[in-house]
């Protein structure tokens, strides 16, 4: 890992927790002493289970493009330790849960929910999917020759960052990258990391606007916007807190491992100022990962190299 700047390297044991309910786990966030895992399945799209125990709490969402219902949830954002919210690519929606109002309605009904056409998304061209950031604001990204992000106001769209330079394509660096974002509970950091290379950048907020704190950038082969199978895949997975940035970083590529490409067994630890901390190395291949600082775990999904089967558990940690 030393290429890319780490050199303390630290090996880590998976301890599991639930096995025997996956079927193809895309996202997974901890709140408190309950894990919620986003498992599409038939009549379920999320479950939420007790940490201390296998029993699962409450399974459900339904499936749909109604205004309550989840096409395709993959992207997810905890908003702080009782909210989180669901980008809905291709329904064009965001929806905000409460963890306390699932458990009381035993449904997976969100507190709040908008089609990016209630927004200002007249004035932001080319926009893709965008995040609640606070009432009224939004952070989003998309095909803009404008600016890398948008952040939406109630009647304004402006714009701010750029894509790496050396790039020579014919259409937006966009759909190259499909970068994600991460926010933290104070909202005053935003993380961007793209699963294609070497990509990852956060930024402070400071008043309205929004000043790079780092980035890290590796040049890598593509053709035009389509990878290669010598492209390598990049963090597939991220979390962030005010102190620090955790990454999950495959770096493996379609050629060496046309089965394994987004499975990531490395897991960098930064600062928020960009100082890089260290370099967990897991003994098993994981998909996703979240981070509870209090106990000191990393909550991943991780593939049993047994039986390939995708089963939830934690790496514990130190900094």
């Amino acid at each position: 890992m030393s290429k890319y700047g780490f050199r303390t390297v630290e090996q880590v044991s998976f301890h599991p927790v639930k096995s025997d309910f996956l079927f193809k786990p895309t996202a997974i966030e901890v709140f408190d002493s309950l894990l919620l895992v986003h498992d599409p399945v038939e009549g379920n799209t999320y479950t939420l289970f007790s940490i201390s125990s296998p029993d699962v709490q409450i399974s459900g969402g339904k499936k749909g493009t109604g205004p309550d219902e989840v096409l395709y949830g993959q992207f997810t954002d905890k908003i702080n330790e009782k909210e989180f919210q669901v980008i809905d690519m291709s329904n064009g929606k965001v929806l905000i849960y409460n963890v306390d109002s699932i458990l009381k309605s035993r449904s997976f009904i969100p507190v709040h929910s908008f089609f990016y056409n209630e927004l200002a998304v007249q004035k932001a061209k080319g926009l893709q999917y965008c995040y609640y950031l606070e009432d009224s604001t939004y952070i989003g990204l998309g095909d803009s020759n404008q600016g890398k992000y948008y952040c939406i106001g109630k009647d304004t769209v402006t714009y701010w960052g750029n894509y790496p330079k050396d790039l020579t394509m014919s259409s937006s660096p966009f759909y190259l990258f499909q970068g994600v974002l991460q926010i933290n509970a104070d909202r005053n950091l935003l993380l961007y990391h793209s699963p294609t290379g070497y990509y990852y950048e956060l930024y402070a907020r400071s008043g309205d606007a929004w000043k790079q704190r780092f980035v890290e950038y590796m040049p890598i082969e593509h053709a035009e916007d389509v990878v290669t199978e010598n492209t390598p895949c990049g963090v597939s997975s991220a979390d962030l807190d005010n102190d620090f940035v955790y990454l999950l970083f495959s770096g493996r590529t379609l050629k060496e491992y046309p089965e394994e490409t987004f499975l990531a067994s490395h897991i960098f630890i930064l600062t928020t100022k960009g100082e890089k901390v260290k370099c967990l190395e897991t003994d098993r291949l994981n998909v996703f990962m979240c981070v509870e600082r209090k106990q000191n775990r990393i909550y991943a999904i991780s593939r049993n190299p047994d039986t390939g089967e995708y089963e939830v558990g934690y790496y514990p940690f130190a900094i």
